[in-house]
């Protein structure tokens, strides 16, 4: 399993156990694997996955296809800051790795106080984003905007971005402020890709900060 999984992935798929029936996993990466194994490890779960990402989408549809599990693996062209779409309590756990990072401070909260809204009691979100002590917030940030969040910076490629790279205390402060409340907390640098497929590794220190919540 490590030959194929990051520590992030891990961690999250980790967190999937026997009594929970619906997952909600946000901005699906990599062809879905996370959420395959998760599928594997409890015959009664049932997962929706979400990306904007229209090439991505139609590549793990056709795997979800060979396998024959579309009655428990739909997936669906969404972006995460649209609201009112699922039914109060309807998830007992939202996996969110390396996707809310793309989010201003405003539309953060709002997506968490979402979160809470569809999760059942006592459910768990898994979130994953890029911290402050990436190497492209550090050598190449080119403007901090206060009222956003946002950074502007190169990345490694040498494009321009915009991503909201947090520490502790600007994740723990959307968690918290969204009414959700903080099981752990930590950080580790990790090896990321910057295709969907991983082909092309992001050749700077990418450092993620992994927080596991709960209603």
């Amino acid at each position: 399993m490590n030959n194929k999984f990051s520590i992030s992935e891990i961690d999250g798929i980790n967190l999937v156990n026997k009594d929970m029936e619906n997952v909600l996993s946000v901005g699906i990466s990599t062809n879905g694997n996370a959420e395959l194994e998760m599928l594997s490890r409890n015959d009664n779960l049932f997962i929706i996955g979400t990306t904007i990402d229209k090439k991505g989408i139609e590549n793990t549809k056709r795997i979800v296809s060979d396998k024959k599990i579309e009655n428990r693996f739909i997936l669906k062209l969404e972006d995460v800051r649209e609201k009112d779409i699922y039914e109060d309590k309807s998830f007992d756990y939202i996996y969110a790795r390396l996707v809310l990072h793309y989010l201003n401070d405003k539309e953060l909260l709002d997506v968490l106080k979402e979160f809470r809204r569809i999760l059942k009691d006592n459910g768990l979100l898994y979130i994953v984003v890029r911290s402050d002590k990436c190497d492209e917030y550090i050598n190449n940030l080119i403007k901090y905007d206060e009222k956003t969040g946002l950074s502007e910076h190169v990345t490694f490629t040498g494009n321009i971005d915009k991503r909201r790279f947090h520490n502790y205390e600007t994740i723990s402060k959307a968690i918290t402020g969204a009414g959700l409340n903080i099981k752990s907390i930590k950080d580790y640098d990790e090896e990321l890709f910057a295709d969907y497929e991983r082909t092309i590794p992001v050749s700077v220190r990418n450092n993620l900060i992994e927080v596991v919540c709960f209603k």
